[in-house]
């Protein structure tokens, strides 16, 4: 199947399962380049996957955005 196609089947997903598409794409790429992924092997639904009280990360991002202000 040409890119093209698999492209115009991507767009057309809604949105949390483009999601799980790209969060398979990276989990697939992370392990053929032999990295560490966050992501459980065999887990097929990723709508546990979510930012929402994750506060660390939060104070992360703050510090890195106040870095480049």
């Amino acid at each position: 199947m040409p890119i093209s196609q698999i492209m115009a089947v991507a767009k057309s997903l809604n949105r949390a399962d483009r999601l799980r598409l790209a969060l398979f794409l990276l989990s697939e790429l992370a392990q053929e380049e032999g990295v560490s992924y966050p992501v459980q092997e065999g887990v097929s639904d990723f709508s546990s996957v979510t930012l929402y009280n994750s506060y660390e990360a939060a104070e992360i991002m703050l510090q890195e955005l106040a870095k480049e202000s």
